[in-house]
């Protein structure tokens, strides 16, 4: 989940899947070819590949969470646009926690997001291995005889390519996903875990982490020039450090309710 929902706009593709109402902002698709074009040495087709796996990925992920919210009886919709996507709460009224979800429900909610793209992803590996042949990406990373991997490659050069592109996207935006990062995933987990555990500075406590693994992470981002990474997280570090300082003004929100 990243930031707020974008304005509807004349060039939004909207759907239905699984009962979920789907809307795709048209800047979703220019970020994602932004991000797969130097990778795929601006071939035209690879990109197309590319971005369908980018698509095919962060709606699994989106609808992770937004069948975790039907299973507490709250319809959503998702919009996916620049950065991600969204699983927006229609309304909260149906969990019957007003205009709150509990703290079991959000963990829950957050973290189904990166575990239906990880399931996925493994799903994905299992049959390409079963099938005979290598997945082509977890030999890149660990190798081939602690991986069970035939290191036969698929016969389809182009059917390669994308299944590496997918795993790569769920696992590693999975990964990322779970950092202790407002709004991602993570952060949002983080946030619950520290109001469970009592502490009348868990919001602060939470938005300090937030700060500083955000910002380590775009140090580490800068540092494989990975530029993009490193601009995503530093804004993310400002937008928790604002945060913080709103908190912090407002006397905690009114009490310690989640920002």
């Amino acid at each position: 989940m990243l930031l707020g929902e974008p304005a509807r706009t004349g060039y939004d593709w909207n759907f239905q899947l699984l009962g979920i109402s789907i809307r795709i902002h048209p800047l979703f698709w220019a970020i994602a070819a932004l991000l797969g074009i130097q990778s795929v040495d601006q071939n035209f087709a690879l990109l197309v590949l590319w971005i369908l796996a980018v698509f095919i990925s962060i709606v699994v992920h989106e609808l992770g969470h937004a069948l975790c919210f039907r299973y507490y009886r709250i319809n959503s919709h998702i919009v996916l646009y620049h950065f991600g996507g969204l699983a927006i709460p229609d309304s909260f009224q149906a969990a019957g926690s007003g205009s709150q979800l509990k703290s079991g429900q959000q963990l829950a909610i957050s973290a189904a997001g990166p575990a239906a793209q990880l399931a996925l992803a493994f799903i994905v590996i299992l049959i390409v291995r079963l099938a005979g042949y290598s997945d082509g990406f977890v030999s890149r990373f660990v190798p081939l005889e602690w991986t069970s991997d035939p290191g036969v490659p698929i016969p389809s050069k182009e059917l390669g390519l994308f299944i590496v592109f997918f795993l790569y996207v769920s696992i590693f935006w999975a990964l990322l996903n779970l950092m202790p990062v407002y709004p991602l995933d993570g952060g949002q987990i983080a946030r619950e875990l520290f109001l469970l555990g009592g502490s009348r500075q868990a919001i602060p406590h939470s938005l300090i982490l937030s700060i500083v693994v955000a910002v380590g992470l775009a140090l580490w981002g800068f540092q494989r020039h990975e530029s993009f990474m490193g601009i995503m997280f530093l804004m993310l570090a400002y937008s928790s450090y604002m945060t913080l300082q709103q908190y912090r003004g407002q006397g905690g929100f009114g009490g310690g309710g989640r920002w």
